[in-house]
């Protein structure tokens, strides 16, 4: 999923980099001579992963090596009980993740299939049919897409969220044309940004 905060201390923070920028490592340059953006990656941050390959800890520790997604949701729903109606079908949270004890209770969101249309197209496509032509007025309203879908259970959310509805529109445009990528990366700032924590561009 990507890099998390290594702790919850505040004084873990990036070192390194000059409160004015500092010279630029080429002329011509917009990159900070002598900043290390892994480095501070690694004094950071942790990397995130969406599920443990092992058994939970009861209360995993904010210092770990690594974060394990359904780990900390577990943790979560051990603490603070069922979750509220409409996440899922009137099932605790625990019950939506792989304990080891029993199946897990699956919700599928619309958003992530169709949101992730750039990099599996087909897939994408796939699951926008299926949601629209096969499932049509149950999962599909005025607003978009429902919420969520638990296909075992045979339940669909009753609720629209406009919180995902926004990448769906977005990053099916980025498929198809670009177009969003495009005019965020014309604001000039986003170059010199990027120059200056070290982004090398892929060829």
């Amino acid at each position: 999923l990507g890099y998390v905060a290594k702790n919850d201390d505040n004084g873990t923070q990036s070192i390194g980099v000059p409160p004015q920028g500092g010279p630029p490592l080429a002329p011509g340059s917009n990159a900070i001579a002598g900043y290390n953006p892994a480095g501070n990656q690694r004094a950071t941050s942790v990397p995130s992963y969406a599920v443990k390959p092992g058994p939970f800890a009861l209360n995993p520790a904010a210092g770990s090596a690594a974060v394990y997604q359904d780990e900390w949701v577990h943790e979560m729903a051990q603490k603070f009980g069922a979750a509220p109606k409409g996440v899922g079908p009137d099932a605790p949270a625990a019950q939506c993740l792989n304990t080891g004890e029993e199946e897990a209770v699956l919700l599928s969101t619309p958003t992530g299939a169709l949101a992730s249309f750039p990099y599996t197209p087909d897939a994408s496509l796939a699951a926008l049919k299926h949601f629209y032509r096969d499932l049509g007025d149950r999962l599909w309203g005025v607003y978009g897409f429902r919420d969520a879908i638990n296909f075992d259970e045979h339940w669909i959310s009753p609720i629209f969220m406009g919180l995902n509805q926004a990448p769906i529109v977005v990053m099916i445009e980025n498929y198809r044309t670009g177009l969003i990528w495009k005019l965020f990366m014309a604001n000039p700032e986003i170059g010199a940004a990027l120059d200056k924590i070290g982004f090398v561009r892929d060829r």
